[in-house]
């Protein structure tokens, strides 16, 4: 696991996951926002996928990875934000 991410994981309460694939829309930017404004502040993984969202300004307290090992990562987050693809729910249910 990338050590950005496991010092994020480490470093207090467990973030939460956010992860969409590819589904992201057309309109990256606002999703991005949205994204800030609902998280409100709390630690983040988000996993970008196939979002086309690799180069996305984030604040400090948002990972901005790739997509990291399922059965790691989800053990240790607060909560799983995704898109209802078959390989986050499978993985989510399993946690």
């Amino acid at each position: 696991m990338d050590a950005e991410l496991e010092a994020l994981l480490a470093a207090g309460e467990a973030p939460v996951d956010i992860g969409f694939g590819s589904v992201a829309g057309h309109e990256r930017a606002r999703f991005v926002e949205m994204m800030i404004e609902a998280i409100q502040g709390r630690r983040v993984a988000f996993s970008t996928g196939w979002t086309g969202m690799q180069e996305a300004v984030l604040p400090d307290n948002i990972y901005n990875g790739g997509e990291e090992p399922h059965q790691h990562l989800f053990p240790r987050t607060s909560a799983v934000i995704h898109h209802g693809g078959s390989g986050r729910t499978n993985s989510a249910a399993r946690t």
